[in-house]
Formats: C-alpha cells, sequence, structure tokens
C-alpha cells in the first residue's frame, strides 16, 4: 500500500506543480505553454488509474 501512495502523492504533485502553472499563464496571457500542458496530462493520467487501484484495495 506504500507503493501506491508514493505514486498516488506523486500524481498530485505533478497536478499542483504544472496543473496550477498552466491555468495561471493561460488565465493571464492566454496562451497555454505545451511543457506545463504536458505535465498535467501525465499528473491526470497517473493519478486516474492510482487512484482505482486504491479503491479497489481497499475493499479486498
Amino acid at each position: 500500500m506504500q507503493k501506491n501512495a508514493g505514486l498516488l502523492l506523486f500524481s498530485i504533485n505533478l497536478l499542483i506543480v504544472f496543473g496550477s502553472g498552466f491555468v495561471i499563464s493561460y488565465v493571464r496571457t492566454g496562451d497555454f505553454y505545451i511543457g506545463q500542458m504536458i505535465g498535467t496530462a501525465a499528473g491526470i493520467i497517473l493519478f486516474v488509474p492510482f487512484l482505482i487501484w486504491r479503491i479497489r484495495n481497499k475493499y479486498s
């Protein structure tokens, strides 16, 4: 379970760091940077499966 928690926290950190930078730059200037968009997408792609994995293993 610790391995899952670490990966889940890593994906949340990706979302916070890159997602907030993506939103702030998009709201301020109307532009978005591909690096921030890729980081946000990677955070979402990692977050969803690890969250599902954690929920399924919680009840078994």
